[in-house]
Order: structure tokens, then C-alpha cells, then sequence
């Protein structure tokens, strides 16, 4: 650059940290010593954003720059010798490693763990993902630990692997949210782009009904909030479709959609559910029953939504199954403004039928009654695996393991007992500091990717650039495992995809990814702020693409509704529920520029009353333990959040909500540990000199 002259640019991106995927705008430095991010704001020209972004994209700039960046490969564990290495050592060394273990105990002692952030890089996601199925690794996923009914329960109730529903956000006036708080989370499964004007549309609408025990951020802007007692939803929900039946149900979607025989079962089932056994089992006033009736049974389709207030918890597979059942019996289901299905933008999905939901019979030896889920084994036996010798190398991608897994000493302990741990990341973690190889991955602007998720609200595509260079050693992730593959002798995209280029782009990449897509790849990248593509409204899937007609009463779902109420923690303990705060992505951006700086922090939310009762004031250091562990928290005593609940963070290291619960306590159907809704006791912590 001549003279040394500094120069500054802004660029349209997108923001990769959530599925909602916001547009921003990107404003570059360019000098002598290379290129600096120096803030990252809304992109006003974004379809589906317009503009918003949350503090959590804002902060793209502190994380790229962060201190606690990874800049160099690393081998060894640290205390055990660790130091840096190149590239061309840390790739033969896995793959010789790879090749050691398969030789010695087959293909299955590799396993790889896909976090919640691998699929925000699609190209590295994509060629990691072929290299594992090429290798026949085992595979673990994070959606096993947060929304595994999702899948379950759709496979059960039409016989394939259909997508995850989803509300119909841009269209509707009748919005059911169920343990979801979009205003914070941006949507579980489903992604709520620029969630406060959005929901303040569906409002001027309509009405919105959030059922939650906290009153959320998002229980603010709802006309009714049914803040019932933990894991009591399946209870509101069939009182609901009790409702509804009375009402009059939709007789011609159920005519055409499903099984006359399961209609007359859930009618059977429901009938016990009147406002009075409701009220008492949810601990809520039978006025804010009838209040969210009348709200929900209008004549206009309901769009519904669970989150992980729900997915996570022992009811997860009733709560799921009766929004399914109140949606068709409303004729809500697969309609505009009611609870529709994505039809994709890659893989245009209603050209050909689901696949039939089969159990391939894969199990993992430690737990051979727990079957897989989407195509992945249940994410609750990879310790048990590790443990037991089966795993003996395991890739993790996209996650923090050691920190979001049930009983975290024991998975931590198990992740030091592998002969290879590869952990591929931005940063520092809670997982890297065990690993016995860290590969330094570029991060969202060092790459090129591509935004296209079926979670969105409308099929849409974005493509972007890499905005500056890797820094120091960093890597694509497409790059390494392309470049891993290539030593492994697999190609980078399986051995039915066109080959790419050596070495492997995510350019070359996202353009094979996209050799069927919608539009063409040129269109795509030609639209910089990102753009809606025509699509198969609603109404695609129901009732043509379906292998048999919607059965509403599989007797595995409904034997989990006639018992989940033995499964509720007892009314006179408390019962803890994770949350998520507005300033992190699971465990990440914990200590990221102002986020580490404003506030809320990880406290315990406690009644008033509750914490009366056991002497706790706000801001007491309490003790929240479990038969397995106790963890120390500052107390916030508040009225958001009903008598007999607490609630604690998710993805915290202090304190650590994962050390309170175990990983044996499964949902059978789904393999779903229980990470919500459990007893606790509190008390004020005991004093360093007591």
C-alpha cells in the first residue's frame, strides 16, 4: 500500500453466532500491517434483519481480536509438554493416529462431536461431515442434548424424517411460544430474525401466548403469559386440545391428513384435562387458562414454537407431541399464517419424499437402549463410551464438550482418557485445555460462507466473502479437513460429490453445495446483502409427501403423556430451569469485550417467598446442589420467576449448571438427558471459616 496509507471500508457480512444470521455491516481497516475489524453494526438492507442486530453481533469485532484467540496448532495437553506445531506435523500426526486406532479397534473408536456452532460454517461443516461418514466415525451431535423430541416426534407421528416445524413468524396473528424466548435466544430450531419489531408485528396483529415458568423477555410483549409450574406444559397444552374439541376442530384437515382411529385417541386421552385439574396441576389461575383459550382457539391458524424451556426437560416428548396435535386439529399445520415446514434452499425438499423414519440399529455399546436420533447417537453415552474404551479418538467441532455435557467431572475425565482428542476452534476453551491437539480455525469474517438455513422464516440465501485474512497459522476449516481427507485417501465432499480443488476453498466448496440450489450460484453471490428466493409456499408437505397419513397418537408419545406427571420434581421442592442471557451464545462471549463488563450475570433467579423461607436475600451467595454436586451462585430474588422454580445459566463455568445433573437420567425414545427441571435444594453457602 503505497506511502503505508491507511484506508477504511464497509462491507456487507453476515453475522454466524445464531441461526437467525442477521445481516451487519462491517467496517474494515486496512493498513501497512494488514486488516483490522472496528465494529460491526445491523445492516439496514438486509431482507430479513433490516437493520437489527443483537449485542451479541455487535461484539463480532472484540471476538475476532480477542486475546484469547488460537493462533498456531498445538500438540501435546497442556502441563504435559503442549507447544506449537505445524501444520504439515499436526495433520500427520492425526492422521496417523486416525489410521493407528481404526486398524486396532475398527472404525467406531473415532468419533466426532458436532457443536452448535458447526453448522454456521457450511463449508466446513460439510467436509468434516464427509469425512467422518468416509472414516465411519461415530456420531455425536449437540441437538441431542437440547432437541432431540424434535426429530423424535415427527419421525413417530408421520412415519419420515420430515422438517421441524416452525411458525409462520412474517404471516401470522395467533402465536403459541413454549418455553422459547426468542427476544434472548433468537428461536430454538427456528430462527426469529429482528425479534422485537416481528413480534410487535404478529401483536398489532393478533395476540401472542408464551408459557414459560419465568416471566422472560419475551413474556413481556405476550398478550397472555401462562407461567405455569416447571414441566407442567403438557398439561396446559391438552387442556388446550380439550378446547379445541369442543370448539369444533378442523374436520376436513383431519379427513384428509390423519388417522381417523388416533383422532378419537387423543380425544380419549384429553378428556381428563378440565380447566379445574389443570389449573391445579400447572399452579395457575384458571382465569389466565381460559385467558390463553380464548387467545389461541380464534379461527385463525396457530403458529406455534417450543424451546429448550421444554426440549430439555423430562416432558419433552408430550409437550412436542400435543403442539403437533393442537396445530392439525386446528388445521394450523402446513398453512400460511399457522405452523409450517422450510422446503430448503440447497436441497429443494419437495421434489422427492421424505426418507421413511428407520432405525438403522446403530447403538452404542454402553447404552444399547437408547437409539439414535436424526442419523446421530445420543450425546448423553460419550463419556460411558470413552469410558468403557469404545471411543478412543473423538473430533470435536464446533463446541465446548466439557462444559455443556451432563455431569461435567465425568465427561471431563473421560475426554482425558482418549489416546487422540482434536479439537477444532476459534479460541481457548474449557475443551481445548484438555485436548491433546488443537487445530486454530479461521473465524466468520476470515471465510468465506454461506447462509441458507432451513431455520429461517422464509427460504433465503446469503452469500459472504472472507472480509480479511487468516491471521498467523489460522485455517478454514474446510481447508484442514479437506486437507485431513486428502491424507486419509477420502475426498473432500464424499466420493459422489465432484471432486475440488487441492487445496480445498470454501469457495470451491459452498459453489458444489450449491450446484442444485434454487437459484444459481452466480445470483447468489451477486447479492450482496443476501436475498428471498421463490419457494413452495405452505401446503407442500400435507398430505401428498407423506408416506401414510399423520398418525396423532403413537403409543410411544402417548404412553410419555399419561406419564408425565410422575416424572414432575415434587410441588414443595424446588425445581431448577436453565435460561440463556442476552449478552452469549451457549458458552461463548463470556469474557468478550463489554460483554464481560454489562450485565445480567450468571445468578440464581428466586422467588421472594422461597427465598424468605430459607433465609436467602438478594445478592446472598447460595449453594444449589444435587445428589451429585453443589454449585455456589449469587442469589437475585425477584418476582420473575414463579414460587417453586430457580433458574441458573446455561454455559457457564461458574456457576456450572451441567455439574447438577447426570447423564444416565435419558428419555428413552430419545436419549435426551434431563438438563431441565430437576430438584434442587438452596441454602446460603456455608462460610470459608464455618
Amino acid at each position: 500500500m503505497p506511502g503505508g496509507a491507511v484506508t477504511y471500508q464497509t462491507v456487507p457480512s453476515s453475522c454466524r453466532l445464531c441461526p437467525a444470521a442477521c445481516g451487519v455491516l462491517v467496517t474494515l481497516e486496512r493498513g501497512p500491517d494488514g486488516a483490522r475489524i472496528l465494529d460491526v453494526a445491523g445492516d439496514p438492507d438486509h431482507p430479513l434483519s433490516e437493520g437489527y442486530t443483537c449485542t451479541k453481533g455487535r461484539a463480532g469485532a472484540d471476538l475476532h481480536h480477542h486475546p484469547e484467540r488460537l493462533d498456531q496448532p498445538l500438540l501435546g495437553r497442556p502441563g504435559a509438554g503442549r507447544g506449537t506445531a505445524s501444520w504439515d506435523q499436526t495433520l500427520g500426526l492425526v492422521a496417523a493416529g486416525v489410521r493407528r486406532i481404526v486398524e486396532e479397534s475398527g472404525p467406531g473408536a473415532v468419533a466426532a462431536y458436532r457443536g452448535s456452532a458447526a453448522p454456521f460454517d457450511a463449508a466446513g461443516d460439510a467436509v468434516a461431515a464427509a469425512l467422518f461418514t468416509g472414516l465411519g466415525a461415530a456420531r455425536f451431535d449437540s441437538l441431542t442434548l437440547n432437541a432431540s423430541a424434535k426429530s423424535r416426534v415427527g419421525e413417530l407421528m408421520t412415519g419420515a424424517r420430515v422438517p421441524w416445524p416452525s411458525p409462520d413468524l412474517l404471516h401470522t396473528d395467533n402465536l403459541l411460544l413454549v418455553g422459547q424466548n426468542p427476544l434472548v435466544s433468537h428461536g430454538h430450531g427456528t430462527a426469529v430474525p429482528n425479534p422485537v419489531v416481528n413480534l410487535r408485528l404478529v401483536q398489532a396483529r393478533g395476540t401472542i401466548v408464551v408459557v414459560d415458568p419465568r416471566e422472560s423477555e419475551t413474556a413481556h410483549l405476550a398478550d397472555v403469559h401462562v407461567q405455569l409450574r416447571p414441566g407442567t406444559d403438557p398439561a396446559f397444552l391438552a387442556y388446550v386440545v380439550r378446547e379445541a374439541f369442543r370448539f369444533g376442530v378442523d374436520e376436513a384437515a383431519l379427513a384428509t391428513c390423519t388417522r381417523t382411529r388416533s383422532v378419537e385417541e387423543v380425544r380419549s386421552r384429553v378428556l381428563p384435562w378440565t380447566p379445574e385439574r389443570t389449573a391445579t396441576v400447572c399452579g395457575v389461575d384458571p382465569d389466565v387458562l381460559e385467558q390463553a383459550r380464548d387467545a389461541l382457539l380464534k379461527g385463525t391458524p396457530i403458529a406455534a414454537a417450543t424451546g429448550t424451556g421444554t426440549t430439555m426437560s423430562p416432558s419433552a416428548n408430550a409437550t412436542e407431541w400435543l403442539v403437533w396435535v393442537l396445530t392439525m386439529l386446528t388445521g394450523s399445520l402446513d398453512v400460511r399464517g399457522g405452523t409450517i415446514f422450510h422446503p430448503g434452499f440447497l436441497h429443494p425438499i419437495e421434489r422427492v419424499r421424505p426418507e421413511p423414519a428407520v432405525d438403522p440399529g446403530e447403538r452404542a455399546a454402553t447404552r444399547p437402549d437408547l437409539a439414535p436420533v436424526a442419523g446421530t447417537l445420543p450425546t448423553a453415552a460419550l463419556a460411558d463410551e470413552i469410558l468403557a474404551g469404545n471411543v478412543r479418538a473423538l473430533f470435536v467441532l464446533g463446541g465446548n464438550p466439557a462444559l455443556s455435557l451432563p455431569d461435567s467431572e465425568k465427561v471431563r475425565a473421560a475426554l482425558q482418557r482418549l489416546d487422540l482428542l482434536v479439537v477444532g476452534d476459534v479460541r481457548h476453551t474449557e475443551t481445548t485445555d484438555l485436548a491433546n491437539v488443537v487445530l486454530p480455525l479461521a473465524g466468520q469474517f476470515e471465510r468465506a460462507d454461506l447462509t441458507a438455513g432451513t431455520n429461517l422464516p422464509v427460504v433465503f440465501a446469503q452469500y459472504t466473502p472472507a472480509l480479511v485474512a487468516p491471521v498467523a497459522q489460522r485455517r478454514s476449516a474446510a481447508a484442514v479437513f479437506g486437507e485431513l481427507g486428502r491424507r486419509l485417501g477420502l475426498p473432500a465432499l464424499g466420493p459422489d460429490a465432484p471432486a475440488l480443488p487441492d487445496p480445498v476453498t470454501d469457495d470451491a466448496v459452498l459453489g458444489a453445495l450449491a450446484a442444485g440450489a434454487r437459484v444459481g450460484w452466480p445470483t447468489v453471490v451477486a447479492a450482496r446483502h443476501g436475498l428471498v428466493v421463490d419457494a413452495p409456499g405452505p401446503g407442500w408437505l400435507l398430505p401428498n409427501l407423506l408416506p401414510r397419513k399423520i398418525d396423532l397418537a403413537p403409543p410411544e408419545l402417548v404412553h410419555r403423556f399419561t406419564a408425565f406427571e410422575g416424572l414432575l420434581p415434587s410441588p414443595v421442592r424446588l425445581a431448577l430451569v436453565p435460561r440463556r442471557l442476552p449478552r452469549q451464545v451457549n458458552s461463548a462471549l463470556r469474557d468478550v469485550g463489554m460483554q464481560s463488563a454489562l450485565g445480567p450475570f450468571p445468578t440464581l433467579l428466586m422467588h421472594p417467598f422461597d427465598a424468605a423461607e430459607r433465609g436467602i436475600l438478594d445478592g446472598s451467595v447460595v449453594e444449589v446442589s444435587t445428589e451429585l454436586a453443589a454449585v455456589v451462585a449469587s442469589a437475585e430474588v425477584t418476582e420473575a420467576i414463579r414460587p417453586g422454580a430457580v433458574s441458573l445459566p446455561m454455559g457457564w463455568e461458574t456457576p456450572n449448571v451441567n455439574l447438577l445433573t447426570a447423564d444416565d437420567d435419558c428419555d428413552p425414545h430419545t436419549g435426551m438427558p434431563r438438563l431441565s427441571t430437576f430438584t434442587v435444594e438452596v441454602r446460603l453457602a456455608p462460610r470459608a471459616d464455618d
